[in-house]
């Protein structure tokens, strides 16, 4: 390096100490700058402390709305339902009735069956054959109480559990209406056999269902899924078995668009009966 290259080095630092110098602010204009930075902190921190107690109102409002919220549901089911509002909300579970041949499903959800499996038989594609599930049935119990009309598929039953007897399994389910007032479904199966037992139970809803209440309906529709390979061996086959207790079989003519209403021989309110379902 030549001497007019270190020279021009040399002149360029001073230059450069020079103006830093020349350009550093004084003791009043650094305060000023610290209380600016100080001020902005401050409102900073004043902003987040207004966020802050504008969500705990908005927390504490939408906490208000939601248990009033809750409070008018309540109060709409009690207008709707009568004894039975208790009994709109719920989640549903299931419990299950099992044999060597056969698995039903139970919902807690109208207390009905919400599917049925064979175990010894598969469909022409291999897989398990199944009659009926949630989705292709529907299950109701209607019936006027407390100038009300009462459906049960809607209404969650309590399960009070499984008992298991000799040679078979049962399963209730309360649909409850207050202290030892509800009806109670129990469903039940025998060993090495197809045929499911329901009975219906009726306790201490004699100022709740109508006095004048002759039967309960009872709305059951399944839509039948394909199940032979054939559509026309699958119309031949199907049919419609039923029977009271104390009865004969009885079934619906496949050859005919028929139509039948079952009701139980009695007079009054039976308040203690019993079918069976069969379901193949």
């Amino acid at each position: 390096m030549d001497k007019n290259s270190i020279i021009g080095l040399l002149l360029i630092g001073v230059l450069i100490i020079g103006y830093s110098i020349f350009t550093r602010p004084s003791e009043e204009e650094r305060k000023a700058l610290q209380h600016q930075h100080d001020s902005i902190a401050l409102a900073h921190a004043a902003e987040q402390k207004k966020e802050a107690a504008q969500k705990a109102i908005v927390d504490t409002t939408s906490a208000t709305g939601t248990a009033a919220s809750d409070s008018a549901k309540q109060e709409l089911a009690t207008q709707q339902l009568g004894d039975f509002a208790s009994a709109a909300k719920g989640t549903e579970t299931f419990c299950t009735l099992e044999n060597n041949l056969i698995k039903v499903k139970i919902s807690s959800k109208g207390g009905r069956v919400s599917g049925v499996e064979l175990k010894n038989y598969k469909t022409s594609e291999g897989q398990p054959v199944v009659l009926m599930n949630s989705d292709s049935s529907l299950f109701n119990l209607s019936f006027p109480a407390q100038n009300r009309s009462i459906n049960s598929s809607e209404l969650f039953f309590q399960s009070q559990g499984t008992v298991t007897g000799g040679n078979s399994r049962s399963v209730a389910l309360r649909l409850n209406a207050g202290n030892n007032k509800y009806i109670e479904y129990i469903y039940s199966l025998d060993n090495e056999s197809y045929l499911v037992n329901f009975k219906i139970n009726i306790s201490g809803l004699k100022d709740v269902i109508s006095p004048n209440a002759t039967y309960l309906a009872l709305d059951w529709r399944d839509y039948l899924s394909r199940k032979e390979r054939s559509i026309i061996t699958e119309r031949a086959a199907t049919t419609i078995y039923y029977r009271f207790v104390d009865e004969d079989v009885d079934y619906i003519n496949p050859a005919k668009d028929e139509q039948q209403s079952l009701k139980q021989k009695s007079s009054g309110l039976h308040l203690n009966s019993s079918f069976l379902l069969l379901f193949l």
